[in-house]
């Protein structure tokens, strides 16, 4: 096994206050993720969240050990600045609502990720190229329905078994090129 790191990271550290303690990144995963499962559908519980990890190929979520464990990734610039470490928490949490074990996700997943985060941090809002693009797809179905992906996940849970047919059978008012397009795999 290899050496653990050794470099400081904030965000970790919390402490005893009226009724509990402070926030950290952990408790603000749990509290991120109770609010992504409110707003979009229950998370499959068949994957173990492990925690939170800092790393230059972050953020992004990977899945250690080939055996349904998912891991949050921060990059290492948001070891040290506290509003880029809940910005690219809040990015990753809607990838644990369902896990598609590595690969690239569907832009309508990558879409509701970037509306999520920016929403959680709005001194952060981030959207450029690709991200912004399924951010605006994402968003015309939840203009539509602001239950939408909820609905959706109700009746199938991954987001990589949504199919355009699937999305224009719930939503007739999202046209077809837009269905196909967030049905995508999702390109940076």
């Amino acid at each position: 096994m290899e050496a653990l790191s050794t470099l400081p990271a904030i965000g970790f550290h919390c402490v005893p206050i009226e009724g509990g303690f402070s926030w950290s990144l952990t408790s603000l995963l749990g509290r991120m993720l109770a609010d992504a499962e409110q707003r979009y559908g229950p998370r499959d519980k068949s994957w173990t969240i492990l925690g939170i990890e800092f790393c230059e190929v972050g953020p992004r979520v990977w899945f250690p050990g080939n055996r349904r464990h998912v891991s949050i990734l921060l990059s290492n610039i948001a070891r040290e600045n506290p509003i880029i470490a809940q910005y690219e928490l809040a990015q990753e949490i809607v990838h644990l609502l369902a896990p598609n074990g590595g690969g690239p996700a569907p832009v309508i997943e990558e879409g509701v990720a970037t509306i999520f985060a920016n929403e959680w941090v709005k001194p952060m809002r981030v959207s450029s190229g690709s991200y912004s693009e399924a951010e605006k797809l994402a968003q015309t179905l939840l203009t539509a329905d602001p239950m939408s992906i909820k609905i959706l996940r109700e009746k199938r849970l991954n987001f990589f078994d949504f199919t355009p047919k699937f999305i224009r059978d719930h939503y007739p008012i999202i046209s077809e090129p837009e269905a196909a397009a967030l049905c995508e795999r999702f390109q940076q």
